[in-house]
């Protein structure tokens, strides 16, 4: 089951167990794992991220992705007016990967970074 990832004047509230932790503007490959593999959804965030997440994602990829680091995660498509929508929980995620930002004092654009999470169970709520 594929699902949209990302929608126009949208946000996406990243709830890390029972606390929201930060809202980021891009989540892509959100899909159901088949049996006996992992999902994948890569999402990203600007340089003004919380710390709560960044220290799970530091934590576990240095850890090299210890059972006990894994979290559930909940992303909330956030509407316009920043009203909450669709709930999707990923379950027993863990961060796999993490890109650092292009740094370029020339571009304008705002640097944004990207963590891969692998989860093994998607719920929509």
């Amino acid at each position: 089951m594929q699902i949209q990832d990302k929608t126009d004047s949208r946000s996406f509230a990243i709830d890390l167990g029972d606390f929201r932790v930060e809202t980021v503007q891009d989540v892509r490959g959100l899909s159901t794992p088949s049996e006996g593999t992992l999902g994948e959804v890569r999402i990203t965030r600007g340089l003004d991220r919380s710390k709560a997440f960044t220290d799970w994602i530091e934590r576990t990829l240095a850890d090299g992705g210890v059972d006990s680091a894994r979290e559930d995660i909940t992303i909330t498509v956030m509407d316009a007016d920043k009203k909450p929508g669709r709930r999707i929980r990923l379950l027993r995620a863990l961060p796999t990967s993490w890109t650092e930002p292009s740094l370029d004092a020339e571009n304008a654009e705002l640097a944004n970074e990207s963590v891969t999470v692998a989860y093994e169970e998607m719920r929509i709520e």
